[in-house]
């Protein structure tokens, strides 16, 4: 049975079939699964990802950054698993493609260009990272634009050769990838990977890689991708949560976790390529929650466009919510918390600003619009002091409508009284602006409505106001 949700208004809640199952997204506390383990079930509200508020940001049509990416490519997120079937529903144009329409990946059992997943276990991560939402059917994905890189190194029953690794990483690195999904673990992984992981970490490709599921301290019995790594932080390890903010009791902890991220009863596809039949259930494992991260620095990628592998590692680490219960001692530093990553709160920056490179000053004014100031007298002239600035990030000004510059000739002489297209009237003073608060106190003034010049709506929000 699903529930239907109640949310806090002005979030962007999808309307995919299974959403209010997904309480990897968004957890008010729901029960979902039929499991019977209580530990699997969701009923702490509060513990999720936090990423309805990152739709928000990016995929609100009220949003001022809903075109940041309207002219830029797709992120690419390599998925190197089973494959990735690209017929399912979930999947429909999403893959990486080349101009003639052809997919951009590989398959490195068969040697060959048709990474189809025979056994669903990619098809599952790709679906977690990328499926399409808010489209009445389904699951939610984490990017609602990303494009999946379908790259295929084991086979059914998830049987690979793990010198294959090598390959299809620099596959990925080489054809475009922007993130590498590596829900791959194995105890028998002991080659040394720390020169191909160098390889992407060098080239801006964030890898995100499973912990594993076997409660093993990797600190002592390092046997996985994230334990390949030198002095820096190269790779994104991810252990599992449960619903209540627990260590997955499955999930591998120690050296290479940085986060983690919920893994328990995701809804997740039911894939199976002998049969046709489209169908959901619940899965649990360090794989979906590697998926969610993946997801999550799409979504990062997405918005920084020119940030390197560091600092993407990590906003990732220092924006998670830091545990405070339980015993969860290599974890990492916390629960993953998408919003937060994206290190944008589009309506708290504060006028006037400037830009972090070329040190133009802006003031935001309402409709989320900023009017660059051309010289010190007119910024001193809408009534700020130098210590009101603050920087701002470049793409920070990106969600922000641009207006003419503010000139002095604009500026009209203390004393007159001005409006714009509303019907208030300001008395201009030294350095700010005043509103008449009634129309008796503006006939006491003894002024007349002769004497009030009409101005552009620009110049009132842009002046520092007096009550």
């Amino acid at each position: 049975m699903f529930f239907p949700l109640t949310v806090s208004a002005g979030q962007l809640i999808p309307n995919d079939l299974y959403f209010p199952d997904q309480w990897s997204l968004l957890n008010t506390g729901q029960v979902v699964g039929t499991d019977g383990d209580m530990a699997l079930k969701a009923w702490t509200e509060g513990v999720d990802i936090n990423v309805v508020g990152a739709w928000d940001i990016l995929y609100n049509p009220e949003s001022p950054a809903f075109n940041v990416n309207a002219d830029k490519d797709p992120i690419v997120v390599a998925v190197i698993d089973t494959g990735v079937d690209w017929t399912h529903e979930e999947l429909q144009g999403r893959m990486f493609e080349d101009a003639n329409g052809n997919i951009i990946g590989y398959d490195f059992i068969d040697n060959d260009n048709y990474p189809m997943d025979e056994d669903g276990h990619g098809t599952i991560i790709a679906t977690i990272i990328a499926a399409n939402s808010n489209n009445e059917i389904g699951i939610a994905g984490i990017s609602w634009d990303a494009k999946i890189m379908p790259i295929r190194i084991l086979g059914s029953s998830t049987y690979g050769d793990f010198r294959l690794i090598d390959e299809a990483i620099r596959f990925a690195v080489d054809h475009g990838a922007d993130v590498i999904n590596f829900s791959v673990v194995s105890p028998v992984l002991q080659s040394d990977l720390t020169e191909v992981v160098q390889y992407a970490y060098d080239n801006n490709v964030v890898i995100v890689a499973a912990a594993g599921n076997s409660n093993v301290n990797l600190t002592s019995t390092p046997w996985t991708l994230i334990n390949n790594e030198n002095d820096t932080n190269m790779i994104l390890g991810v252990g599992a949560l449960n619903s209540a903010n627990e260590k997955f009791v499955s999930s591998n902890f120690g050296k290479g976790v940085d986060v983690s991220a919920p893994g328990t009863n995701l809804v997740v596809v039911d894939y199976d390529s002998s049969n046709s039949d489209v169908g959901y259930y619940f899965a649990s494992g360090t794989s979906m929650a590697t998926a969610l991260v993946s997801g999550e620095v799409a979504l990062i990628k997405s918005l920084h466009r020119d940030w390197n592998s560091k600092q993407i590692i990590e906003t990732v680490i220092n924006t998670a919510t830091p545990f405070v219960v339980g015993d969860l001692q290599g974890m990492g530093s916390g629960r993953i918390d998408v919003q937060a990553a994206l290190g944008v709160n589009l309506y708290s920056v504060k006028t006037p600003i400037v830009t972090a490179e070329d040190k133009t000053v802006y003031i935001i004014i309402k409709d989320n619009c900023v009017v660059p100031i051309t010289s010190p007298d007119v910024f001193l002239g809408l009534g700020y002091d130098w210590e009101d600035i603050v920087e701002a990030k470049d793409y920070e000004l990106e969600f922000y409508g641009k207006k003419l510059p503010l000139t002095s000739s604009w500026m009209p002489e203390a004393g007159s009284v001005i409006k714009g297209s509303a019907d208030a009237i300001y008395l201009v003073e030294n350095n700010s602006i005043r509103p008449f608060t009634t129309w008796n106190e503006f006939v006491e003034s003894k002024f007349t409505i002769n004497d009030v010049e009409v101005v552009s709506d620009v110049l009132i929000g842009a002046y520092k106001t007096k009550n």
